[in-house]
């Protein structure tokens, strides 16, 4: 049998002669040299607990250090979009806007990409591939995220005038011809009465053989038809309207909604699913039936198109950034939202200068360009055979757009849940972008084959889009932001208390006036109040009472 002997036993075993040797001498040393010798190791433990100190010591500072990086560049907020990045006949009037009101440029962008990639809706398309059948229409959904006083709505008022004069002339359309359509169906309710007494007549003086009747029917007069109301924008409107709107206008329509919380508050309450449903199924553009158990209202179309844009402040939206990140509600609603802005803290002075008509007028006429843009009417399109139009990549922009793609889905596959699943629905915005270029390009005989983007207006798609992506990525780093300065606000705090311990009780005004928060804001009274009573769950206690801070010390566990 294998015998396995124990380490101690081989060394024991093995070790060498000058070692024991050595041992035997020092056994055999006077008892003071012994005592001595037990003092220099009772010294060298004690050394040596000390260097561990210090090293754990120095391992936490390092530790924090990297913290307080790391939470700076959680505060530092993605680049601003630049007017470069848009055409001109769309830029300028932006910028004009946003610097007369005193704004960052990226206040304007989300809208008007939305709105642009609205009006194309169902009308274009872009094949992002050769021969699969991998196509993406010009529809997403777009967010503004900034605080009050950002001048949000009146940038955006700025932005939709022109749709809203379209809207105003759809809508005048509609009702003189619902003027006309009531007239007609007045005189036609009289003619069908005279009809009918006519056959009756007739009836009464000799019943008619059925040939003869029905031919005497169709003379019977048609009843007009009823106009449809094909608007293209809808603000606050409920779901059935939405539904009957978007069956009159196959192309889509634009969703409106200045504050995004309503529309987000409205769709948790109960009863509102279906709702939540079909704002869903209408970014993928597939079929909505909504049902009202009430009234029996049964409505349904084949194909919704829906552009949804909103704005919002960001202390209303992390629970929704925190729901979809913590998975309490991962139907993907948010991560929907594309072409996403969040705005800087500091404010521009307004430019008080006289409005550009130029710009306004060019960007107004790319609007209606947009709006009236069809098949016969844009440069380069083909059909398929759902007969939408579409344009292709050329063979640079295709390699470029691929090597993007690789890059987006190696990402994808070591991202959190939430964060994948936005990252999966970069694509239709890089087409939405990718397509307003090109039609603008195309529009100015910018572009040699119009039928193709070129590499140029892919790169550039490109950049807007990462550019979204990065915004879209510092709304999902809220929760890792707020524990990571909850964290640093404890430390600053624990730091002012342990310096001014021979002053305490402290009140809690003067701590809050002493600190600033990693974002460099006073840290409030009510969150040293909160941050108390986490600090004992680590068994740092705070004793506070009457609004002052009277002992700050560490609990032994």
């Amino acid at each position: 049998m294998l015998e396995i002997k124990t380490t101690k036993e081989f060394i024991d075993e093995n070790y060498n002669t000058q070692a024991r040797q050595l041992l035997e001498s020092v056994m055999h040393l006077p008892e003071s040299l012994q005592e001595e010798l037990k003092k220099l190791e009772v010294t060298e433990a004690i050394q040596e607990q000390q260097n561990k100190l210090e090293a754990a010591e120095l391992k936490l500072e390092m530790m924090k250090l990297e913290r307080d990086q790391r939470l700076l560049q959680l505060h530092e907020l993605p680049p601003e979009f630049t007017p470069d990045m848009l055409p001109d006949e769309i830029s300028k009037w932006m910028e004009d806007t946003t610097l007369r009101m005193g704004v960052s440029f990226s206040t304007a962008v989300p809208i008007v990409i939305t709105m642009l990639g609205s009006l194309l809706g169902g009308k274009i398309k872009l094949a992002l591939s050769r021969y699969s059948g991998w196509y993406e229409l010009a529809t997403t959904y777009g967010l503004l995220v900034g605080g009050s006083g950002k001048k949000k709505s009146p940038v955006e008022k700025a932005m939709l005038s022109p749709l809203i004069e379209i809207t105003k002339k759809i809508e005048g359309k509609y009702q003189k011809e619902l003027e006309e359509y009531l007239a007609e169906i007045k005189t036609h309710k009289t003619r069908v009465t005279t009809f009918n007494k006519r056959i009756a007549m007739m009836e009464k003086d000799k019943p008619m053989e059925d040939e003869q009747y029905k031919e005497i029917m169709k003379t019977l007069p048609k009843e007009p038809q009823k106009p449809i109301r094909k608007s293209i924008l809808a603000d606050d409107a409920t779901p059935q309207v939405l539904i009957r709107l978007m069956e009159a206008n196959r192309n889509g329509i634009f969703y409106y909604q200045e504050e995004l919380s309503q529309l987000l508050a409205k769709m948790d309450k109960d009863g509102r699913e279906g709702e939540r449903g079909m704002l869903l199924k209408a970014y993928d553009h597939s079929s909505v039936t909504l049902d009202r158990v009430g009234d029996g209202l049964h409505l349904f179309i084949e194909k919704a198109i829906l552009t949804i844009y909103g704005g919002i402040q960001e202390s209303m939206i992390k629970s929704k950034i925190k729901e979809a990140m913590n998975q309490t509600k991962a139907d993907g609603f948010m991560p929907r939202f594309q072409a996403v802005a969040v705005l800087p803290e500091n404010k521009g002075l307004p430019l008080d200068r006289p409005i550009n008509k130029v710009a306004r007028k060019e960007y107004a006429d790319m609007i209606h360009y947009f709006y009236e843009a069809t098949h016969g009417s844009l440069d380069g399109t083909l059909t398929d055979d759902d007969g939408v139009a579409f344009y292709e990549l050329n063979d640079e922009a295709l390699q470029t757009f691929n090597e993007w793609n690789v890059q987006r889905e190696n990402i994808i596959a070591d991202s959190h849940d939430a964060i994948a699943s936005h990252l999966t629905k970069s694509v239709r915005l890089i087409s939405v972008i990718g397509l307003i270029i090109h039609i603008v390009r195309c529009k100015n005989k910018q572009e040699p084959d119009p039928h193709f983007l070129s590499n140029q207006t892919m790169k550039q798609a490109i950049k807007i889009t990462d550019n979204f992506i990065k915004h879209s990525m510092f709304l999902y780093e809220i929760d890792e932001r707020e524990k990571t300065s909850l964290e640093y606000n404890q430390d600053k705090v624990i730091a002012y208390l342990e310096k001014n311990r021979d002053k305490l009780p402290i009140g809690i005004g003067r701590v809050s006036n002493s600190i600033r928060t990693s974002n460099g804001k006073k840290l409030s009274q009510d969150d040293i109040k909160q941050m108390a009573v986490i600090l004992a769950t680590n068994q740092f206690r705070l004793d506070i009472r009457d609004n002052k801070i009277h002992s700050a010390k560490q609990e032994k566990c």
